[in-house]
């Protein structure tokens, strides 16, 4: 039986306790009847908050780094080769 379980902020996985103390982590589907089925079970839920420290504009940066040097060094290397 399972005692707890923690919805990611995302709402797509779940973390779960069972009774024994055996964790796990699952996959969720979209299925409405979810939350009721948990709860007339007597389960404990709680989900887990968005972190509100993240950084947009760093989180972009990070993205498009590795890009902008691969193809900055491509075109280095070109134009290393039409000397």
């Amino acid at each position: 039986m399972i005692d707890r379980v923690r919805i990611a902020a995302d709402g797509r996985s779940a973390d779960f306790l069972n009774i024994e103390g055996n964790k796990g982590t699952v996959n969720l589907l979209s299925d409405p009847r979810l939350l009721k089925i948990l709860t007339d079970n007597g389960v404990d839920i709680s989900a887990v908050p968005i972190d509100p420290t993240g950084d947009g504009f760093l989180s972009i940066l990070q993205g498009i780094a590795f890009p902008l040097f691969f193809f900055g060094g491509l075109a280095l290397i070109n134009l290393a080769r039409m000397r």
